[in-house]
């Protein structure tokens, strides 16, 4: 399974669009919201909790698992810089796909726990039970 994250004015290739308004897109704002780190927290929390909920956002990201099953899933936002490493909430969704592969192969990592939040990691502790 390979997945990268492309910034659509640097690289205009086709791929999957995961920024605003795409159901995938980060609902807060660099800047309004905290900054860069902290507003890819709030969507690493937001993302669990939606996923926890089932619904559009799970779909589309067990669509996007499925095509990276297929090719190289290419995730199109406009963080990504090519010229240096840039934190992006693509960067969430990559690791949430891979998350969903292994989940679903039966693989079990704990040190993924280890790089979420408290909150989120026990809270995967007790999907997993």
């Amino acid at each position: 399974m390979q997945i990268r994250v492309i910034n659509k004015h640097y690289e205009p290739v086709a791929g999957e669009y995961i920024g605003r308004p795409s159901v995938l897109g980060n609902p807060f704002v660099l800047g309004q919201d905290g900054n860069r780190q902290e507003v890819i927290e709030k969507y690493r929390r937001w993302l669990w909790q939606k996923l926890k909920q089932g619904g559009p956002v799970l779909d589309e990201l067990c669509r996007l698992q499925q095509l990276a099953y297929q090719r190289e899933l290419v995730l199109v936002c406009w963080c990504k810089r090519p010229d240096r490493e840039v934190a992006c909430h693509g960067d969430v969704l990559k690791q949430a796909i891979e998350w969903l592969d292994r989940r679903e192969r039966g693989v079990s990592e704990p040190g993924v726990q280890a790089q979420l939040p408290n909150a989120v990691a026990q809270q995967l502790s007790l999907l997993e039970l």
